[in-house]
C-alpha cells in the first residue's frame, strides 16, 4: 500500500507529519484487515473524541 503525508520540520528535534484521510478510506482500510495501522489510530482518536466543556 502506498502512503502519501508530508513531513515538516518545526524545531531543534521535533518534526510534524500531515496526511489528509477521508474517513470512507480509513473504514475500507480496517475492513480489509489493516487492524495495526495508522488508520485504525485515527479511527480510534476519532471514536474517543470528546469536545471540551465550556
Amino acid at each position: 500500500m502506498e502512503y502519501d503525508f508530508r513531513i515538516s520540520g518545526i524545531g531543534e528535534k521535533s518534526f510534524k507529519i500531515e496526511k489528509y484521510i477521508k474517513y470512507d478510506d480509513i473504514i475500507e482500510a480496517i475492513e480489509a484487515g489493516n487492524d495495526d495501522g495508522l488508520e485504525s489510530i485515527i479511527l480510534e482518536l476519532v471514536d474517543s473524541f470528546e469536545p471540551k466543556e465550556e
